[in-house]
Order: structure tokens, then sequence, then C-alpha cells
């Protein structure tokens, strides 16, 4: 790189590295924004203590507790869409319980239409419950908002494996 950079007029050179400053700058940006999103989302999923407890024993494994906390903050903040959402993730990644996760994250979306991580959670509990026509349609929702081509191909990949790796029907 170095050779081939230094083959290049001064003017040139100047270009590049400029080019990459501001690459390099947006790139933090970028970065710094992702980090407050995720922040921002945390805490405002769990503002209360019930939904502070679940997360405490989300993190310990003990999702029987989680699920309870869960349930007693949903009725303390019952307009909380992160907090529908987190909760069905705990569903989704945890349990079996595809049912009940896609009530949860679909009121989550409900409550804010916004709210992409509830969009994916829609999108995975209508995979997981084998609806791959249902669960793209919400996967394709979150280019819209922001999400990339990338993620959601990456996830109808997923799902169409997992659906065909748990599959009888050898076709």
């Amino acid at each position: 790189f170095k050779k081939q950079f230094s083959s290049y007029t001064k003017y040139v050179q100047d270009d590049i590295k400029s080019k990459a400053q501001k690459a390099e700058l947006y790139g933090k940006k970028l970065q710094e924004m992702e980090k407050s999103y995720k922040t921002d989302r945390v805490s405002e999923a769990f503002r209360s203590e019930y939904a502070r407890f679940a997360k405490s024993h989300t993190d310990r494994g003990e999702i029987d507790k989680a699920i309870e906390m869960y349930e007693l903050a949903l009725v303390d903040d019952p307009i909380n869409s992160y907090l529908y959402d987190r909760y069905a993730w705990l569903l989704i990644n945890k349990t079996n319980n595809f049912e009940k996760a896609l009530l949860l994250s679909e009121k989550a979306f409900e409550l804010d239409q916004n709210n992409i991580d509830a969009m994916v959670n829609v999108a995975l509990s209508y995979y997981k419950l084998k609806n791959i026509k249902k669960g793209d349609e919400f996967i394709e929702l979150c280019v819209k908002k922001g999400r990339s081509e990338s993620f959601v191909f990456l996830r109808k990949g997923i799902a169409r494996y997992q659906i065909a790796k748990n599959s009888s029907d050898n076709k």
C-alpha cells in the first residue's frame, strides 16, 4: 500500500488522506450513535425495578424467575415498547414459547412503529413458528427503518436453514 501510495502526486495523496479522515470520522460517529441507541434502549426497557430484576435474572440464566419479573414489569409499565421487546427476545432465544414472543413483539411494534428491534423480533417469532412468508414481511420492513440489506438476507437465510435443519421432510 505504501509503495503504491507514494507513487501518487502530493495532491492525490492529500486527497486520499482527506477522504480517509472523513471516512474514519463518519465511522466513529456511527459507532457513537449505535452505542447511544443501545444504551438508550436498555435504559428505557429496564426503567422499572421489576424490569431490572428481570434483566438480572436473565443475565444469571434464571429464565423462570426472569419471566416472572417481566410479567410484573409489564403490569408496572404497560406502555414500554422496549420492555415488551426485551421480554420477547428472552422468549425467542431462551424458551420455546414463540406464540407469546410473537404477541409481545407485536405489542412492542404497536407501541412504537420505529422500534426496529421489535420488528426483528416479530420476524424471528414468525420464523420460529415456521411462517416464512410473514417473517419475511417484517424483516424486510427493517431496511426501511435503517437496517442493512445484508442483515435482512442473513436473517432470512438463518430462518430457512433452521427450518430445513429441523424438518423431517427430506425435500
